[in-house]
């Protein structure tokens, strides 16, 4: 059975309009191996265009969900790529024109 969790992403970055840092949370959902992004819905009031429990949601987000692990930086260099990737001889089947398909 596969394991659901709840996890937080939180950094700065610099509004281009404006040009003020300003901080971001970002919210994935992880089921199994695969980690949705989630995003909390604003729901604008009819009288005056505001959500007011659009805070306290988020909060609550924030407050149950765990920190995202940062991914390992095991990528390879396009040196190392490079290197280990092995290229067909143009006369092996599937490479040549007669084999090829018509799109």
């Amino acid at each position: 059975m596969a394991q659901v969790g709840l996890y937080k992403k939180t950094g700065k970055y610099v509004d281009k309009n404006d040009n003020i840092e300003k901080s971001f949370t970002n919210f994935y959902v992880k089921c199994g191996d695969e980690l949705i992004p989630i995003e909390i819905k604003f729901f604008a009031g009819e009288s005056d265009g505001r959500d007011y429990r659009y805070s306290p949601r988020k909060a609550v987000m924030s407050a149950f969900a765990e920190t995202l692990p940062e991914i390992e930086k095991s990528v390879m260099s396009k040196e190392e790529k490079s290197a280990t990737t092995k290229t067909m001889p143009k006369n092996a089947v599937g490479n040549t024109k007669e084999n090829s398909l018509p799109f």
